[in-house]
């Protein structure tokens, strides 16, 4: 419900079961007609209901002229038929009583909120001295029947208002008049009223059988005080337990839903995936050949793709056994560059091992006896062709023995050609500034075709 719409004035209406009047004490020979001009005077009348038992009822524009006509007619004397007359408000009997009710609601809230029963008067919320809800509220409707469904319906049924689980209770409302009370003049005259009142207003005497049994009552009045304190304290400490384990079950049922409803979005998005899946599926099969048409139409038949470089990791079974061949032939023999020998490079030609050379795969071959199946010996050195004849410096404070001698400082004394060469140059010198003692100049070309297996 929308708080402008509960914030809208509710309309007044006219000719209300409030404005309806009771009119007693009526001659039997007045007519309708006559009944009607006696309130005209006060307000519009909608309708007149004469009863031959000297009753009536009267039904004003509006509430306000209604109580005008009653305070001007009320005890009024008809010389006409030498009668007196009074005049009360009629008892609405289309009004539902409602308990229960939340404190949120208001008068403005249980007005729409009864209409969808019938058409609905005036809706009222009860509230004490301070103007705090007192939990029940009064609704007024224009038909008997409309009532009679609100009472059915809301007991038979959970009826809620607000997000509070306590149900509302409905039953019919009992008229209480305490504008006007009793007036003398409408008391029977009877043989009981007449003995109740023999003894007027007094205090019992003390120690009077009056007094005694007075007493005695005042101790059952306490006692039945005390017992409802208790009963009322009993109920509403079980209404508390009873509204504990509701917000506990309530917040239960709203950690469900939740969980209900990320498995539904879970499945919901699974689904997406699996769909957006397949449709990439489609498309990649699809996009496969359109990139094989492409690679067909942008590459002529004559041309080919290059093949990959080898992998520098060579297998030592195969350099060792090259190395030996090359030892042990005296003839020159070339080796290519991925490995294998050749009678002749087709690029550089045969090459000429030199004796220091020979020497060089000499101390390589001792090296290397002890690797297996192609393992990469620690003391190999991958490079370019000049950075193979620089020897890696060796580690500081190292013993100079023969079998623990570091292999890097051992090639390091076989290209110095003797052992207390000087330490290499730093890799940022430029490799055409170096000078080995003891070495040959060689041919970049040549180098480079004898190390390419070693790469």
């Amino acid at each position: 419900m929308h708080e402008e719409e509960l914030l809208r004035e509710l309309p007044k209406k006219l000719y209300t079961g409030r404005c309806r009047l009771f009119v007693g004490g009526l001659p039997r020979e007045i007519t309708r007609d006559e009944l009607t001009d006696l309130f005209t005077p006060f307000g519009d009348v909608s309708e007149t209901f004469l009863s031959d038992k000297g009753f009536g009822f009267v039904k004003m524009d509006t509430r306000s002229h209604a109580v005008t006509a009653k305070e001007e007619l009320d005890g009024k004397f008809l010389h006409a038929y030498n009668r007196r007359i009074f005049v009360r408000f009629a008892i609405h009997g289309a009004t539902v009583k409602l308990k229960e009710l939340p404190h949120c609601v208001s008068n403005e809230m249980l007005y729409h909120a009864c209409r969808a029963f019938g058409e609905v008067e005036r809706a009222v919320v009860i509230v004490d001295e301070k103007g705090k809800p007192t939990g029940e509220g009064i609704v007024e409707f224009e038909r008997k029947s409309s009532a009679t469904k609100a009472i059915a319906q809301i007991n038979d049924h959970v009826f809620l208002m607000s997000t509070n689980s306590l149900p509302i209770i409905a039953e019919e409302c009992n008229f209480t008049d305490n504008d006007d009370g009793l007036p003398e003049r409408l008391v029977a005259k009877t043989d009981q009223l007449i003995r109740d009142r023999e003894l007027g207003p007094r205090m019992a005497p003390d120690g009077s059988f009056e007094e005694y049994y007075g007493r005695k009552w005042k101790e059952h009045y306490e006692y039945e005080r005390q017992k409802r304190a208790k009963i009322e304290q009993e109920l509403l400490m079980a209404r508390q337990r009873l509204q504990s384990e509701i917000e506990l079950a309530y917040e239960e049922y709203q950690t469900q839903l939740l969980r209900e409803d990320m498995r539904r979005h879970q499945e919901e998005l699974e689904r997406i995936e699996a769909s957006k899946f397949e449709r990439m599926q489609r498309m990649g099969i699809k996009g496969s050949h359109q990139m094989t048409s492409a690679y067909h139409q942008s590459f002529s038949p004559q041309q080919e793709i290059p093949k990959p470089p080898p992998h520098k990791v060579c297998n030592w079974n195969d350099a060792q056994a090259q190395v030996d061949r090359l030892l042990s032939e005296n003839n020159p023999t070339s080796i290519s560059a991925d490995g294998a020998s050749s009678s002749a490079l087709p690029n550089f030609g045969n090459v000429e091992i030199p004796p220091s050379i020979r020497s060089f795969l000499e101390s390589i071959k001792s090296q290397t006896s002890g690797s297996e199946n192609g393992r990469v010996h620690p003391g190999f050195y991958y490079g370019s062709p000049e950075e193979i004849l620089l020897p890696p410096p060796s580690p500081e404070n190292e013993l100079d023995v023969n079998q623990n001698e570091n292999p890097h400082k051992k090639r390091q004394k076989i290209l110095d050609g003797h052992p207390n060469s000087q330490p290499p140059p730093s890799p940022k010198a430029s490799t055409s500034q170096l000078q080995y003692p003891n070495v040959p100049p060689l041919k970049k070309n040549n180098v480079y075709q004898e190390m390419q297996f070693f790469r």
